[in-house]
């Protein structure tokens, strides 16, 4: 082939198995954990759940507070339920907009399992429940747990509820806006004082509490016997041991120290599942680490700790006694198995609401009691998930020997990666993540373990060559950690947090997969003065080696080396099949996006729009229910767009009188009259639309309307806004002169003979050759300038827009060939967009 003689080096990877092993291992671990087995997890397979009666009102976790949260409406008088003062006291409906003290937390009837699908209680954000006193009077919000005496009856017709106590009697809400328990008789669906309607706010939790109180006893057990069968099985350590992987880690529950009858509503027969496990582990030379994921009193609120509805109750004295327990059973029953390789003490405490001198003390007497059953099982200890530094951990002396913290990455759960794209993800893994373990590693104290972390991310439609390009950061900058890492997990409903999956389908490169890379170290080396023919040659010589050993069902990728005297870039083209041609020999672009210059947008600079008149009603963005109308006691219109003409006039498409017109017609425009949020809409005849009552919408209203609750007034909602080019000409019109704009930070009164002037301030002052140099200056070597399609037209483009962007380019091309930059023209706004 040839390609050692032209200079490439070839470099053939095992399984990134070059790191040092941890102390006391053999090799480091390359582990994936059985997520979802034995501790129940909805999402990671959701028909579990799907037989559930009710299903829509378990009870379930909400970031904040505990439990489902309902807000319940009278229908009668249009009020919401609220507990004063967020409970302890009255329970009154008169507010109009619910909030908190409008929000309830839905429970099943608190007994050993739930006995009726449709009994309840109802808890007040201040923790309080609702009750009758088991009389017809007045309902509070005063008692501080459920009475298993009283509970309430839901009867439900879509969403519209009664609510029923046991005496037979329905809540009702009187005239003066009372909650009441002395409603008798049926009351019916119609609007009448037992009728409310229930919003479902959140609906989270799908774990193993809501498993066996949602399903009863016997029918949990059924399902759960079966799922522990067969969701994982020796085939599946077959597959881990073939693949590289040498451990498992293996979420429990608390419970499964009481099996086989722990306490209700918990099933048996995990404990036997999990030897099961260990004897798969065993044949198949695989070591396994105990994870204790769910404790008693749920410590993180989440479905994977078992919790109830979302409270965290851990951190007390018989909870934490409780658990260590459960540690000693654990210890007692596994020490001395050949394949037990350590022992993790509690999965993702909250940092919020688990106090560190609480959890250093409970990981303290947890290592004391490993270690009188073992001196070389591995204690691990997890950091706390939140705003928690796991540098906590390694000033607190937990152990002597043999301790690992266990610390989960994933680049998810957190707004900040939200708008990440693929380079920046990857960039985050190498100057985030790496420094992080190599900090930890050098610090004397416990190893390092990456115990949880996915090949996933918030980038909308990535390739198989994306996503193996993030995988294998991750290898990269996990396996450096001294104890190893664990995948999360081995199977999923979604597919790229399926280990199996992302094996098979080669989206993650590991285990004995042989990686070859082809190192392509061309400017110091081989290409110092290169004709484009050598280029090409090299090219093409790198993508024939690759097509050969892709054949050959090796995984590729080039590694581009060095660039000049610069150190080595991480950026590597892969080569999954099918893939296209890459262009190695070209530098990677260091470049500044010059948003917002020369293609307005008004986020970036609004002060440019200031100063339009009647600014909430320009174009609106989006094809869709852009506006929305209603009347104050009526459905809601959605209108598609408002089209501006001048600054009181619009013309509308959508939910007019008729909605068959192709165009605006500018003879027939609306004008719109505004007070506040409620509009008129009143035609150039005279007339004003009206809604009729059979929910028509005519344009016969004559006469002054008023702002009450009449047919001719609607509450307008601006949903979106578009701030652009065309919003900020036509925004302040032809010859509108009285308005104002603020430029640089100044009050201009403008018509529109002064827009050229206006938009010439922002172009000569929003990008200087001041930021050309800066950006020399700090590594920057190219800028992406956006233009619109009217530079074309210049210096008199079609109205509305203005003039001048060429010349601010040409300016642009000037400042980059006296500070060395590239420019890329971007097309950033095409005709008819």
């Amino acid at each position: 082939m040839g390609i050692i003689h032209c200079s490439l080096m070839v470099l053939l990877l095992l399984s990134q198995s070059s790191h040092s092993s941890a102390d006391g291992l053999s090799e480091k671990v390359r582990g994936v954990n059985l997520g979802g087995w034995l501790v129940v997890e909805g999402w990671i397979r959701p028909s579990l759940f799907d037989g559930i009666p009710n299903r829509d009102m378990l009870v379930r976790f909400c970031s904040t507070t505990d439990g489902t949260e309902v807000q319940l409406k009278s229908v009668l008088l249009q009020k919401y339920v609220s507990a004063v003062d967020g409970g302890g006291g009255n329970v009154t409906v008169d507010r109009d907009v619910a909030s908190a003290w409008e929000t309830f937390k839905v429970y099943f009837l608190c007994q050993l399992w739930r006995v009726s699908e449709w009994e309840f209680q109802f808890r007040c954000f201040g923790g309080q429940f609702l009750t009758s006193n088991n009389g017809g009077g007045p309902v509070s919000a005063a008692a501080n747990s459920p009475s298993e005496n009283e509970p309430f009856y839901i009867e439900k017709n879509d969403t519209r509820i009664h609510i029923r106590l046991s005496n037979g009697n329905y809540i009702k809400v009187t005239e003066d806006s009372a909650l009441m328990a002395n409603y008798q008789g049926e009351p019916g669906w119609d609007d009448n004082g037992a009728t409310f309607e229930m919003t479902i706010v959140y609906n989270h939790l799908h774990g193993d509490f809501q498993l066996a109180n949602g399903y009863g006893h016997d029918k949990a057990e059924e399902i759960l016997m079966d799922h522990r069968s067969n969701f994982v099985s020796s085939q599946d350590f077959a597959f881990l041991s073939q693949h590289g992987i040498n451990t498992v880690r293996i979420p429990v529950g608390w419970w499964i120290a009481y099996d086989p009858d722990p306490p209700a509503p918990f099933i048996g027969g995990s404990l036997a599942a999990l030897d099961r496990a260990f004897a798969w582990a065993e044949i198949h030379s695989l070591k396994c680490i105990i994870d204790l994921h769910a404790a008693p009193g749920s410590q993180n609120g989440m479905e994977h700790s078992a919790s109830r509805d979302g409270s965290i109750s851990w951190p007390t004295p018989d909870h934490v006694s409780q658990t260590l327990d459960v540690i000693d059973f654990l210890a007692a029953r596994y020490a001395n198995h050949s394949a037990l390789l350590g022992i993790e003490l509690l999965n993702e405490p909250s940092a919020t609401l688990v106090p560190l001198d609480i959890l250093v003390s409970y990981y303290t007497r947890g290592y004391q009691i490993v270690r009188s059953y073992s001196t070389s099982v591995y204690v691990i200890v997890c950091q706390r998930i939140g705003n928690a530094d796991p540098a906590e951990l390694y000033q607190a002396n937990i152990g002597t020997s043999n301790v690992v913290v266990d610390l989960h990455y994933y680049n998810l759960f957190d707004p900040y990666f939200d708008n990440m794209n693929v380079s920046e993800n990857i960039k985050f893994i190498y100057e985030k993540r790496v420094p992080q373990v190599q900090e930890l590693n050098s610090a004397n104290g416990p190893l390092i373990f990456i115990g949880e972390w996915v090949n996933e991310w918030k980038v909308a439609n990535a390739s198989r060559s994306e996503y193996q390009m993030f995988g294998m950061a991750q290898l990269e900058a996990y396996g450096d950690a001294s104890f190893g890492w664990s995948y999360w997990t081995l199977k999923n409903a979604r597919m790229h947090w399926d280990f199996e999956w992302n094996i098979n389908n080669r989206y993650l490169l590991l285990g004995t997969t042989q990686i070859i890379m082809l190192n392509y170290d061309y400017y110091r080396h081989h290409l110092s003065s290169p004709s484009s023919n050598t280029k090409t040659n090299y090219c093409n010589l790198i993508l024939q080696e690759a097509h050969r050993l892709e054949s050959q069902n090796f995984s590729c990728c080039v590694d581009v080396g060095r660039d000049g005297d610069h150190s080595p870039q991480h950026a590597r083209i892969l080569f999954p099949d099918g893939f296209a041609s890459p262009v190695p020999y070209v530098a990677f672009i260091r470049g500044v996006n010059l948003g917002g210059w020369l293609v307005v947008e008004g986020w970036i600079r609004p002060s440019l729009f200031d100063g339009i008149p009647n600014r909430d009603m320009l174009v609106h963005s989006g094809p869709r229910a852009i506006a929305q109308c209603r009347p104050p006691l009526g459905p809601t219109l959605a209108a598609e767009m408002f089209w501006r003409s001048i600054s009181n006039i619009k013309q509308w498409r959508g939910s007019t009188v008729s909605a068959a017109a192709n165009s605006p017609s500018e003879n027939e425009p609306f004008y719109i009259e505004k007070n506040n949020t409620r509009i008129h809409i009143r035609l150039s005849n005279g007339n004003y639309i009206k809604v009729t009552e059979d929910r028509t919408l005519m344009a016969n209203y004559q006469g002054e309307p008023g702002w009450d609750n009449n047919e001719a007034t609607f509450e307008m909602t601006i949903v979106h806004q578009l701030l652009g080019d065309f919003q900020l000409a036509n925004g302040y019109g032809h010859d509108k002169a009285e308005e104002i704009l603020i430029v640089s930070d100044l009050l201009l009164d403008i018509s529109y003979a002064w827009m050229l002037l206006i938009t010439w301030d922002h172009r000569s002052n929003f990008v200087s050759s001041k930021d050309f140099a800066f950006l020399s200056q700090h590594g920057i070597h190219s800028v992406r300038i956006p233009v619109g399609w009217w530079i074309a037209y210049d210096p008199d483009p079609p109205a509305p827009f203005i003039g001048g962007s060429l010349a601010a380019l040409d300016s642009a091309f000037a400042w980059a060939e006296i500070h060395s930059l590239k420019c890329i023209i971007d097309l950033h706004a095409a005709p008819g967009s």
